[in-house]
């Protein structure tokens, strides 16, 4: 059979993939039996979820090639966005544990491979052991004001016009985080078709663990859409709750909301709490002459830039993100600054109000890396 540097090779040219396949469309029968030469490999390839490929190639007795491509989604269409490459050693003494976690899950057929390959498999005691060239990630979400971590339900903060308040309910999606490279290029996390949902009232979901093997590196950054792009802002996508409950009415554009940051207010003129929800998502624009007839929508999603945030991914270890929402920012700014006494009850329908929201929210995250 064909030898792994040629084998690996092959499948870094682009032209031997196609840019778009079909959700459930097979590979054309050609790519199924490539030659190169007079020498051949065996492939074989199947979905994981809804943005994964999996493609899988013995390239040798010794040698199996796991291509794990990720994709952008859109109704009927994968288009190829990146990939990443796991070399995994087939030897006679292979130990199942020195199997990256992240292969296990996404192509358990891996496991059927080896038992049909192993029987054949020699050791060479010649070649060196391999060495992992990944490491892996971890993100923790917390969620200061001003440097105080949140109290719900305390009337504990202000904003600049010296109204108090406090908040009640805290609930986001962030999703896309890429992982920038030094010299060029990026690394975008995959796991969950790369979203991931926070409620303050639910510690579990202030830690995410995405099972991406990210390679080895130095890395400048790190930016990451908050809310969802349109491309995965679909309505219906989250079947059950808590993310279920954050569905964005359809008449107003539907899918999710991106956050629902929801508080109550008083002054010293205004002595009885007053509600204020500061709820973002697909913005709407109105005819002037209708004011209930919608005739566009507007996607309020934004990206998020932690430009001081370089740190290096070595092989066989995790980093951990320690991402900090600190809440003033999006009551005070920058670059604008809200009284809460001037603001209606709510924002949804208001798109310049969620645009203001929004140019707020870009200044709103920190980054930490342990």
């Amino acid at each position: 059979m064909i030898d792994q540097p040629e084998c690996l090779k092959f499948f870094h040219q682009k032209d031997n993939f196609p840019e778009t396949f079909g959700r459930n469309a097979k590979w054309p029968e050609s790519f199924h039996n490539r030659r190169l030469g007079d020498k051949s490999f065996t492939l074989w390839a199947g979905h994981f979820g809804t943005n994964v490929l999996n493609i899988m190639i013995i390239c040798s007795k010794k040698d199996v090639i796991l291509i794990t491509f990720h994709t952008e989604f859109s109704q009927t269409k994968h288009r190829i966005r990146n990939f990443v490459v796991f070399k995994i050693f087939i030897q006679s003494n292979f130990d199942m544990t020195s199997l990256p976690r992240t292969c296990l899950k996404i192509f358990p057929g891996l496991l059927l491979i080896i038992g049909l390959v192993l029987p054949g498999c020699k050791k060479d005691n010649n070649e060196p052991d391999p060495t992992p060239s990944f490491g892996g990630i971890s993100i923790q979400f917390n969620h200061h004001f001003k440097g105080v971590p949140l109290i719900l339900d305390s009337l504990a903060w202000s904003d600049d016009y010296n109204n108090s308040f406090e908040i009640n309910e805290l609930q986001y999606f962030i999703s896309d985080i890429r992982l920038h490279l030094h010299g060029g290029g990026a690394y975008q996390v995959a796991t969950d078709d790369g979203i991931h949902y926070v409620d303050a009232r639910i510690p579990e979901s202030h830690q995410w663990y995405p099972a991406d093997q990210i390679p080895q590196g130095e890395y400048d950054s790190l930016s990451f859409t908050f809310g969802l792009s349109a491309v995965k802002n679909l309505s219906n996508r989250f079947p059950d709750p808590p993310e279920r409950d954050m569905f964005w009415p359809e008449l107003l554009g539907g899918g999710y909301h991106y956050m629902k940051l929801n508080s109550k207010w008083k002054n010293d003129t205004v002595p009885e709490l007053r509600p204020f929800m500061m709820h973002l998502g697909i913005g709407q624009l109105y005819d002037p002459e209708k004011p209930d007839s919608i005739i566009g929508y507007v996607q309020n999603f934004f990206t998020v830039k932690l430009d001081n945030s370089s740190f290096t991914i070595e092989a066989g270890k995790q980093k951990t993100l320690v991402m900090t929402m600190n809440l003033e920012h999006w009551y005070n700014g920058p670059p604008n600054a809200f009284n809460l006494a001037l603001m209606p009850m709510g924002i949804m329908q208001n798109q310049p109000m969620m645009h203001a929201v929004c140019l707020n929210g870009r200044g709103v995250f920190s980054v930490k890396i342990e």
